[in-house]
């Protein structure tokens, strides 16, 4: 087993915990995948609260350990809805690629206009 089927596998062990523990039965993946942006919601405004962010005030200590910590916290709840959806490890692996490399094109100039660094180009609104 490779460390993301392992990621997976855990992830989905733990849901089925969290599920049967706190009767959790989302309605639909709507309803599951909402709950989870909610969370991961959260889980950045947690992030950004851990964050010297706020020019205006005094510099605060930034805990780089609990910065991770939320991070990780991110890729869990991502993780689970990714799973929920129907994902496999597998999956997962392949649309990070896809993605990659449409994101390297982007940054060629190839995909959309506005990526490539000193191309005079404005970025392409999209919806």
């Amino acid at each position: 087993m490779d460390k993301l089927e392992r990621i997976v596998q855990e992830q989905s062990n733990l849901f089925e915990i969290i599920a049967e523990e706190h009767n959790v039965d989302f309605e639909n993946n709507n309803n599951m995948m909402i709950n989870h942006l909610l969370a991961i919601n959260a889980e950045v405004g947690e992030l950004q609260k851990s964050l010297d962010w706020k020019w205006w005030t005094n510099e605060m200590e930034i805990d780089w350990n609990n910065v991770d910590e939320e991070l990780i916290d991110i890729l869990f709840f991502t993780i689970q809805a990714l799973v929920l959806h129907g994902h496999d490890a597998e999956s997962i692996y392949n649309m990070y690629l896809d993605k990659l490399e449409i994101n390297h094109e982007r940054q060629e100039g190839k995909y959309r206009k506005g990526y490539k660094a000193d191309s005079g180009e404005k970025y392409e609104e999209v919806d």
